[in-house]
This record gives structure tokens, C-alpha cells and sequence, in this order.
């Protein structure tokens, strides 16, 4: 994602692409990162000196007016994807093995510091979850952000990531409430 207009582009066209019935209801959503989010997005210049969670929520809320559409459900990633990774580091460590003491080591840092929750690791250059992960690995294995996210998260399971990533789990109960107040009369589509 270059612009948030690209972004309104793409949705423009797939909300119009999906017209509700009486047997079809649709509901857009996002799943974008906080980090490297482009700064022309909704709320992103006005809340650069909050809290991280204060943040998402804000611009979140700005978006969703700025779409303002039933249908839509904005969600920003506080800080990027690979918070929900750092849930399952042992897994992680399952798939790259020599790596396992430096992840075991990154696991017991981010809980000192942060608890369980793996959402508020910071999103700095050097300190935002997938550089700290790649960081973890280095002189062992490239850290593969793609097939490792997909296959970590997999095994961890939306219940366990929902439960340790409030914001993350308050995304898929706001879907959920969605899904069943749209259900009424109407079998849902639900379109990402």
C-alpha cells in the first residue's frame, strides 16, 4: 500500500462489487500495520504523539467515518503483523531449531517488559516485533515474515492469538457481532 488513496480506491471498487440482498449481506474489513502506515491516512498526522493503542483506535475511527459505510470495519495492527508471531515464539522456534535459545531468550525479554501482551512491543526501526525476531535469528537463518507468520499463527489459532492480543481479539468480536446482525433473513458473505 503506496496511499490511502489507493486504499479508498480498492475499496470503492470491491463494496461496489458486492451489493447486499435480502439473502446477502457483505462486510469489508482491513488488516493493515501501524508501522510504515502512510502518513496521508485518516487521523494518522493528528494522533502522532499518542499511545500506541489510543493511536490505532483513533485513526481506526477516522477511517471507518471517512469510508462511512455500514459495511466497513477498519483495523490497524497495532504495531505490525509479527505481534501476533511473537505469541507463539516456542512454535517459532519449532521451525527455525537453532535459533531456539535466542528465541527463548527474546520471549522472556518481551515478557518482562511487556507481560503477554505482544501488541504493545514497540514499533520503532530497530524494536518493532519483526526486527526483533529477525534479530533473534541472525547468523542462523533469514527470517522468512511471510511463510513463518502464516504458519505460526496457524498453529497458535485465532481463539489462543485472540485471547493474548486484546485489540486483535476485539477486531474478530466486532466481525462476529457483524456477521450475526447481518444474518437475520440473509445468508452472509463475508468479504476481506
Amino acid at each position: 500500500m503506496l496511499s490511502y488513496q489507493q486504499v479508498v480506491r480498492d475499496l470503492t471498487v470491491m463494496m461496489k462489487s458486492a451489493t447486499d440482498s435480502e439473502t446477502e449481506a457483505h462486510i469489508f474489513t482491513t488488516m493493515f500495520d501501524l508501522y510504515a502506515l502512510p502518513s496521508d491516512f485518516p487521523g494518522y498526522k493528528a494522533t502522532s504523539t499518542a499511545s500506541g493503542c489510543v493511536r490505532v483506535a483513533a485513526i481506526e475511527d477516522a477511517f471507518a467515518q471517512a469510508i462511512d459505510s455500514r459495511r466497513f470495519l477498519p483495523y490497524i495492527q497495532l504495531h505490525e503483523f509479527e505481534a501476533l508471531v511473537l505469541c507463539g515464539l516456542p512454535e517459532l522456534a519449532q521451525s527455525y531449531p537453532n535459533a531456539t535459545r535466542e528465541l527463548t531468550a527474546l520471549q522472556a525479554e518481551l515478557q518482562r517488559v511487556y507481560g503477554e501482551d505482544m501488541e504493545a512491543v514497540d514499533g520503532g526501526l530497530e524494536t518493532a516485533p519483526s526486527k526483533r525476531i529477525s534479530k533473534a535469528m541472525v547468523g542462523k537463518y533469514k527470517y522468512d515474515k511471510v511463510k513463518a507468520g502464516t504458519e505460526i499463527t496457524a498453529r497458535l489459532g485465532i481463539e489462543k492469538l485472540a485471547n493474548r492480543c486484546r485489540h486483535f481479539g476485539d477486531w474478530l468480536r466486532k466481525i462476529e457481532a457483524l456477521c450475526l446482525a447481518s444474518r437475520g433473513s440473509r445468508s452472509a458473505n463475508y468479504d476481506k
